[in-house]
């Protein structure tokens, strides 16, 4: 019988997340839909193969996921930003597989924030690491240092409210 979290109760939950977004609008244009239209049959291809139940993918399909990212990061470490050979590099996941953003009140109490399902094993919730920023990152609660800023923003966990988080956040400016 699979373990399950405990959901906040929705009094609890705060839709004013620093970190949250609405979901992104569909691209337009016509070779910007052509585009976006080849990037999703190929990451629906990747996507078809789970890892096992050690969270190991096939070394052959593995390779592919390793091409695809390190392609659509425009060969750089996702957190880092630094270019990077594909040979040694890492998939490793943006988020886990359930969080929830804690705010911290005026008093100095944690409180309850918004709380998000990852897209786990989805190609929008990997990313492509030098194997010493991989380690350096671990499990960081910052979730600033999930993506550096220069990457592209990517889709990694809903809300149940339909909002989504999007890393790197947006600049603060």
């Amino acid at each position: 019988m699979p373990i399950e979290e405990p959901e906040p109760a929705a009094d609890e939950v705060d839709s004013a997340c620093p970190f949250s977004s609405p979901r992104p609008e569909p691209q337009k244009g016509l070779l910007r839909k052509a585009v976006a239209a080849i990037d999703s049959i190929w990451r629906f291809n990747l996507e078809l193969d789970e890892p096992n139940a050690k969270d190991r993918w096939e070394p052959e399909h593995r390779r592919k996921v390793l091409d695809y990212l390190h392609i659509r990061d425009g060969e750089r470490c996702g957190l880092c930003g630094a270019k990077m050979k594909l040979d040694g590099a890492q998939v490793e996941h943006v988020v886990p597989k359930r969080f929830a953003v804690f705010e911290l009140t005026a008093d100095g109490e944690a409180r309850q924030g918004t709380y998000y399902t990852s897209v786990l094993h989805g190609m929008e919730n990997l990313q492509v690491a030098h194997p010493r920023c991989n380690k350096y990152k671990g499990n960081k609660p910052d979730i600033r240092e999930w993506r550096h800023p220069s990457m592209p923003r990517l889709v990694v966990a809903n809300s149940k409210d339909n909002r989504v988080l999007m890393l790197p956040p947006p600049v603060q400016g």
